[in-house]
């Protein structure tokens, strides 16, 4: 009978650490694939949008939801930021037009 709760308790654990290791995982693969996505020219705001989706449907706690500031004026951007397991701040963002990006009036 104890062989069977060690058995039973090393499973737990072993999905325990699968579980956290997937996590850690997803956010490295995010991680790259928002550094490949900004390289050079940051977001596309439709591609924005398709990561926000992403990451709702898998989630994510975000510190600030996906939102849309500047709505119909110059410099309109998406943003929305999020911690990654270490607990550092994520912040991604994107310009609905690129030219815009240091727009004041």
């Amino acid at each position: 009978m104890k062989s069977d709760s060690l058995i039973s308790l090393h499973r737990f654990s072993f999905n325990t650490k699968i579980m956290k290791f997937s996590k850690v995982l997803f956010y490295l693969i995010l991680i790259v694939a928002a550094l490949f996505l900004m390289a050079g020219y940051g977001y596309q705001w439709g591609e924005f949008h398709k990561l926000a989706d992403r990451l709702k449907s898998h989630d994510i706690d975000f510190v600030i939801e996906p939102y849309v500031r500047f709505e119909g004026e110059p410099g309109e951007q998406a943003a929305m930021f999020f911690l990654d397991p270490s607990g550092n701040a994520l912040g991604f963002k994107a310009f609905r037009d690129e030219s815009q990006i240091f727009a004041t009036d």
